[in-house]
């Protein structure tokens, strides 16, 4: 038999209370079961995705406790004043700078949560104006120390001299990352 709707709607409609009480049976005595249900409702009440293109700009996240903005990969670009190319390489490489993102819509696209944008775009600013020299291999360790932490303004330079003076420091080995107009070039 094809797939009819219809069919299907009016199956509900007849069965529902028998549906309903059945599932209602198998949530209080299946523990693996109950667990898998409130295990989705824990993850859509995280990250909820707003459908609509302009609503897409206010999907909402906790986020160490604190209710941040998400953004895409597309969006934070703009945001860290560097190419698409840039940081989709700097996701890519092995190990990747950028560490992948920790929520998802329900696409399966990354979303940064605006602390961590603003957070690497804090860091590649130092870079860009010279207050912060460091290596990729600095950069990386950096970044995958920090990233599920939140920063005010006021503690942002003492959390990066913390991670790069606790004996993580590569101390100059390997190439500097890129500043200035040639910060955008995709070249590792």
């Amino acid at each position: 038999m094809a797939y009819d709707p219809v069919y299907y709607k009016q199956y509900y409609e007849q069965r529902k209370a028998d549906i309903l009480a059945a599932r209602g049976e198998r949530y209080r005595t299946d523990e693996r079961y109950r667990e898998g249900i409130l295990r989705r409702a824990r993850v859509a009440s995280v990250v909820k995705t707003l459908t609509r293109r302009k609503q897409r700009d206010a999907a909402r996240v906790v986020h160490a406790g604190k209710s941040e903005k998400m953004f895409y990969m597309a969006q934070m670009e703009m945001m860290v004043n560097r190419d698409r190319a840039v940081l989709d390489d700097w996701r890519r490489c092995e190990p990747p700078i950028i560490p992948t993102p920790l929520y998802f819509d329900k696409r399966g696209r990354g979303m940064y949560s605006e602390s961590q944008t603003k957070y690497l775009s804090k860091i590649l600013h130092r870079l860009d104006t010279g207050t912060l020299l460091m290596t990729y291999e600095d950069l990386r360790l950096l970044l995958h120390k920090t990233w599920s932490e939140t920063f005010s303004e006021r503690n942002l330079t003492t959390r990066i001299r913390e991670v790069l003076h606790n004996g993580t420091r590569s101390e100059g080995e390997g190439r500097k990352v890129r500043q200035g107009r040639y910060a955008n070039r995709t070249e590792l």
